[in-house]
């Protein structure tokens, strides 16, 4: 399944939030923390990427380390540098998740945000 960036990490951070608010079965358990995880490596990979498009625009100083003010690199064109993080953002990623069949998640009840989440990973 292709997917933007930015909706791994909302996807992610959902996801983390589903394992911590709702009980499966262990079969159900598993499948949904291997996807977590899969998009955790997405979520890891690009804030490594950001950081690198920041450390490319920040200013340097004379030994030509970036500089950081008030834990913020200084930057002197934003405009350039939202775009380039938005299209890292944009960006779509191929990502194959744990399929689970719906009817596994017997009789939870589990919020619609949930299920709109979970249903990536439904067969």
């Amino acid at each position: 399944m292709e997917i933007k960036n930015s909706e791994a990490v909302e996807m992610y951070s959902k996801v983390k939030e589903v394992l911590e608010k709702c009980s499966f079965k262990a079969t159900v358990c598993f499948s949904i923390v291997k996807n977590k995880n899969k998009l955790k490596d997405i979520v890891a990979t690009l804030e490594e990427a950001r950081l690198i498009i920041l450390e490319n625009h920040a200013e340097k100083d004379n030994n030509g380390n970036a500089i950081i003010e008030n834990n913020q690199y200084k930057v002197s064109d934003t405009n350039v540098l939202r775009k380039e993080i938005q299209t890292l953002f944009d960006k779509k990623v191929n990502v194959e998740f744990e399929k689970i069949n719906i009817n596994d998640l017997g009789e939870n009840e589990i919020l619609g945000d949930y299920i709109d989440t979970l249903s990536y990973f439904f067969e």
